[in-house]
């Protein structure tokens, strides 16, 4: 459907270098990073507002690298929802088809409305509308074309987190309802769980990796992706004749290891927290002692030094109050040689 190819865009010292993914028809396909590492850009290239440095843009087998943005048959939802606020609902909505001939129906306009559950705000304007109310027209305004790929900016960053959750439901079912192909920025995790089919995942002008949602978040291909994904605990790992050791604790990891000196990522929530030494098939166990514990709702996070080494733990509010984890209580932390990646 859409194809990038090394896609390189230079805007005065920033750029975003030799990106190239694949989007499937029908997929919603997720572009997730930290602000200011070029999702917009890398959007905004695409729909054309942006010649690329170098690269290629196919669009159903077709090369529209240097078509302008009206030949392109891709629309894009900003964040701020970029609505006219001197033109009424209505009149925001069909402004796209002044570059479509007159093919569209007032049927298919009333469908569109109804789906989105706009018809009883077509006569009102952008400032009386609600942050809801304002992303269904932006979308309305961008399916009326009938695009063949659809682009999302970001945007649900600017609704209350209270009617996040709801939005992102209703956004998946337009995307079921209409077949479009969607690719979306965010940089908020939920939004990926929620909605993507497949995820790539951006620093710094580039994209380091791309899979489905629970290859990227359970085997990250770099540093940067295993920290952005939350795998916080990531240690130094040195290959010696018999194991393998990370500051002088041995660690099972279940195979082999071609490397002298890699990295180990560990999620923090596949660490079991322990008053005793678990009795289990988990091959690492080690005893530690707690050196702080943080609320993060509904869960807290205990930090437990072993020899120096410091790992992140996921628990319960439940398992901190039955097993009294506080500062400086020694305990016992147990994982599975399975749960250790390899970057």
């Amino acid at each position: 459907m859409l194809r990038v190819e090394e896609l390189s865009v230079t805007l005065g010292s920033f750029s975003i270098q030799d990106i190239s993914l694949c989007i499937k028809e029908g997929e919603f396909f997720v572009v997730v990073g930290p602000t200011g590492v070029g999702k917009t850009v890398f959007l905004e290239t695409i729909l054309g507002f942006y010649r690329p440095a170098g690269g290629r843009i196919y669009l159903k087998g077709k090369d529209i690298t240097n078509y302008p943005p009206e030949k392109r048959n891709i629309a894009m939802v900003y964040q701020d929802y970029a609505l006219f606020p001197h033109l009424t609902v209505r009149e925001n909505i069909v402004y796209g088809l002044r570059y479509k001939p007159a093919s569209v129906s007032e049927d298919s306009f009333k469908g569109l409305v109804e789906m989105l559950g706009i018809n009883g705000l077509l006569d009102r304007y952008p400032d009386t509308l609600s942050g809801g109310e304002k992303q269904r027209v932006a979308i309305a305004r961008a399916l009326i074309v009938q695009p063949e790929v659809l682009l999302l900016d970001e945007p649900l960053s600017s609704l209350d987190s209270s009617f996040r959750d709801a939005m992102r439901q209703e956004i998946k079912r337009i995307q079921k309802t209409t077949g479009k192909a969607v690719l979306m920025v965010t940089h908020d995790f939920l939004d990926v769980f929620a909605l993507a089919d497949r995820v790539a995942v951006m620093n710094a002008g580039t994209v380091e990796q791309i899979g489905d949602v629970t290859e990227v978040f359970r085997k990250p291909a770099s540093r940067f992706v295993a920290e952005f994904v939350g795998m916080k605990n990531i240690f130094v790992a040195e290959k010696r004749d018999n194991g393998i050791y990370v500051n002088g604790c041995k660690f099972e990891i279940g195979r082999d290891v071609d490397r002298d000196k890699f990295f180990i990522a560990l999620r923090p929530e596949d660490i079991i927290l322990s008053q005793n030494r678990v009795v289990s098939s988990a091959r690492n166990s080690f005893e530690g002692e707690v050196i702080d514990v943080t609320p993060l709702n509904p869960y807290f996070e205990v930090r437990v030094n072993v020899k120096g080494l410091v790992f992140n733990v996921v628990v319960t509010a439940g398992s901190v109050m039955e097993m009294d984890i506080r500062r400086g209580r020694k305990v016992w932390i147990t994982f599975k040689a399975s749960s250790l990646h390899i970057i």
